[in-house]
């Protein structure tokens, strides 16, 4: 039997499939978990910006692992398509996150207030302190990773062009 006449490995065994549906699955989880913090909505509620905004950044991770292996998986397929458009939605993402630190840094002040020798004061410094780190890290590691994305769906076309 040659080379030529063995059937070609299935596109289900290759490892590129499983970490695109791990990635379709992680991504849809943490959106869900994300989009579930919204509700019930309340803009203009300085308690429910404060804490929605420092949950939803807690939520994030499952969200970004999604569409860091979904990244993995078009680039590794060649999915132009599939790469810009998570190359956007990464950089979406991370203009959400600076919307939703202004917002969140309109209400540190008001929470702070909260008694000082209140235990809930602890708690507050925490998700401010956890928030402000998160809402660095995460816009750059989005923005870097969209733009990533992005650069790479460009490179595609021009190769196979």
């Amino acid at each position: 039997m040659t080379a030529a006449s063995q059937p070609e490995r299935s596109t289900l065994l290759d490892p590129f499939v499983i970490v695109g549906l791990a990635g379709i699955l992680f991504f849809v989880v943490g959106l869900t978990e994300v989009i579930g913090e919204l509700y019930p909505w309340a803009l203009g509620a300085p308690e429910w910006e404060f804490g929605t905004y420092s949950s939803m950044m807690d939520k994030l991770p499952l969200l970004t692992m999604g569409l860091g292996f979904i990244t993995v998986f078009a680039i590794a397929r060649s999915q132009r398509v599939l790469a810009k458009v998570v190359g956007t939605l990464f950089i979406l993402f991370a203009l959400f996150i600076f919307a939703g630190a202004f917002l969140y840094a309109t209400n540190v002040p008001q929470a702070l207030r909260v008694n000082p020798r209140s235990p809930t004061q602890t708690g507050i410094k925490k998700a401010i302190s956890k928030s402000a780190i998160q809402t660095t890290v995460y816009p750059i590691a989005f923005l870097w990773a969209g733009f990533f994305a992005l650069r790479h769906s460009a490179k595609s076309r021009r190769q196979v062009g």
